[in-house]
């Protein structure tokens, strides 16, 4: 095995990506909707991931509380079948490929930065570097999170109050043409 080989396959297991596939409810709840779906594939993770995720955004902003994140993904699916629970994909991918390029990137160019003749910088000095990425993340994410959550609790409105955004790019220009630029940094202003 080469040292780049090496080199990568450490960087690998340093960004481990935890994921219940073991979990037994879990497989039980996804098992109606994933036929011949290899559990085992990184397709998996994101088969998964948009039917939880909106099932989450639905418990965040459900009008009583009482629901599980179960009971909701199963009464989704049921109710609106099982495309509706991918509703905000697009959004939810420009979330994660600006939040997420984002982040990485600016960790990465501060941690090389830190890093004197090959000694690594301290844990304390690296916490604070990870941190700062993470809010130059969720900044420059929250535009496509906003329309990520609007998009997947739209169902949940009155049809007169409903967006119905395309796509993230549809709803970006649609929330900055009818709210203007500052609609789509609310939760960063407040």
């Amino acid at each position: 095995m080469s040292s780049s080989t090496q080199v990568q396959k450490k960087k690998a297991e340093s960004y481990p990506y935890v994921f219940p596939q073991n979990c037994q409810a879990y497989q039980s709840l996804l098992a109606e909707t994933t036929t011949n779906i290899d559990s085992t594939s990184p397709f998996s993770r994101f088969w998964y991931g948009g039917k939880l995720d909106l099932a989450k955004v639905r418990l965040q902003t459900a009008p009583k509380p009482g629901d599980n994140l179960i009971k909701v993904a199963v009464r989704l699916v049921k109710n609106e079948g099982v495309l509706a629970a991918y509703s905000g994909l697009s959004a939810s991918l420009l979330r994660q490929a600006t939040y997420s390029t984002a982040r990485f990137g600016v960790y990465e160019e501060l941690k090389e930065r830190m890093t004197k003749a090959g000694v690594q910088p301290s844990g304390i000095k690296l916490l604070g570097a990870s941190m700062f990425a993470g809010a130059v993340g969720g900044l420059i994410g929250n535009p496509s999170d906003i329309v990520n959550i609007r998009m997947q609790n739209d169902k949940t409105l009155p049809k007169e109050q409903q967006r119905n955004y395309k796509h993230a790019i549809d709803g970006l220009i649609k929330i900055t043409k009818d709210e203007g630029v500052s609609a789509l940094l609310k939760v960063v202003l407040g």
